[in-house]
């Protein structure tokens, strides 16, 4: 995800061994700590909206790379802002 005007749907996960499935997450997303140079991602705190209309606090993963639309790296622009609607429709 990067920042921008629009909005995205995501998955608000509660988890209960926090520490155990955030390293796991962190993995996953490329994340080696805040501002790490290898970065893929930055980890933030982020308000975000429920369904429900309510608000919460989550970690959220920003992408932290100057590489898009780049050959190396070509941004995929999801107007739904639903990536897995977008995947789904894809396949």
């Amino acid at each position: 995800m990067i920042h921008g005007d629009g909005w995205v749907s995501g998955e608000f996960l509660k988890l209960k061994k926090f520490d155990k499935l955030i390293s796991f997450c962190d993995k996953l997303e490329k994340y080696f700590g805040p501002n790490h140079p290898d970065n893929h991602y930055e980890r933030l705190i982020t308000e975000v909206k429920l369904s429900n209309g309510k608000t919460k606090y989550a970690w959220v993963y920003w992408y932290a790379r100057n590489d898009l639309n780049s050959e190396k790296n070509p941004a995929i622009f999801v107007p739904s802002g639903d990536w897995r609607e977008f995947m789904h429709r894809k396949n």
